[in-house]
């Protein structure tokens, strides 16, 4: 029948061929972005949001960037956070960064490397749990099929006064 599942590839910390370690509540998937072919394969790659990982302290959040293959599971993965994927962008606990994120194109005009913007729910710039966006500029895709990259970011942070919980959904 049309608009049936024909079939389907769950990625998580046990299926999908992602080699990530996720720990207990660190909320793997509550954001997914497409973020086009990444890689060079011909096969479209994903974002994952992982809002409450506790890379360098408790839920400053983490991204996931999956390079797919053809059935949907996991060929590599890179991983943004605190601590991991040369972002030096300051989270504090309860930031939340990735709990919202999608790809904005290629803003920088590097070369058609898709940059990404991703919302950090609890930010604490100018008050209490304001929220910010972080523009994550990134540099070209690993071209190797090794299970786990990193990829370089720059980063600059937009941050607002006006609203409470800003950037708690991005589309």
């Amino acid at each position: 029948r049309n608009g049936t599942i024909k079939s389907f590839q769950k990625i998580s910390s046990t299926q999908g061929n992602f080699g990530g370690i996720l720990d207990d509540y660190d909320n793997f998937g509550f954001s997914v972005s497409f973020v086009g072919d990444l890689d060079g394969d011909t096969i479209p790659d994903v974002v994952v949001g992982s809002y409450a990982d506790d890379d360098g302290g408790t839920n400053r959040g983490a991204i996931w960037i999956l390079y797919l293959n053809s059935n949907g599971t996991v060929k590599s993965y890179s991983k943004i956070s605190s601590t991991q994927g040369n972002f030096s962008g300051i989270l504090d606990d309860g930031d939340y960064f990735g709990i919202s994120l999608s790809s904005i194109g290629d803003l920088n005009g590097d070369g058609g490397f898709p940059d990404l913007v991703v919302g950090v729910w609890g930010d604490d710039d100018g008050g209490t749990n304001r929220g910010s966006a972080w523009i994550l500029f990134r540099t070209p895709p690993p071209t190797s099929s090794t299970s786990s990259t990193s990829t370089t970011t720059t980063t600059t942070s937009t941050t607002t006064t006006t609203f409470p919980s800003f950037s708690f959904s991005l589309f």
